[in-house]
């Protein structure tokens, strides 16, 4: 889903029509939607630690001014009550 997100960003069921679409090595033949959102999980159970490793990692390789993060928000949901 990472790739995807970087290559061609679409919905989880985009992301597994695009899989059917490139070849990666050690990807697994037969990947579900199930599959893609269990790893999501995985992911989200240690979220904080996976984010503290990520910017660990990468924050050598980009500017060390921060002024400006982009987040993607295409799976945010946000409630609230309207005026």
């Amino acid at each position: 889903m990472v790739f995807n997100r970087l290559c061609a960003p679409d919905s989880k069921l985009g992301c597994l029509r695009w899989l059917e679409t490139v070849a990666m090595p050690a990807m697994p033949e037969g990947v579900t939607h199930q599959h893609l959102l269990r790893a999501m999980d995985a992911l989200m159970d240690h979220a904080e630690v996976v984010e503290i490793e990520l910017a660990r990692q990468i924050r050598p390789l980009v500017d060390q001014d921060l002024a400006i993060v982009f987040y993607d928000l295409t799976t945010v949901r946000i409630h609230g009550e309207g005026g």
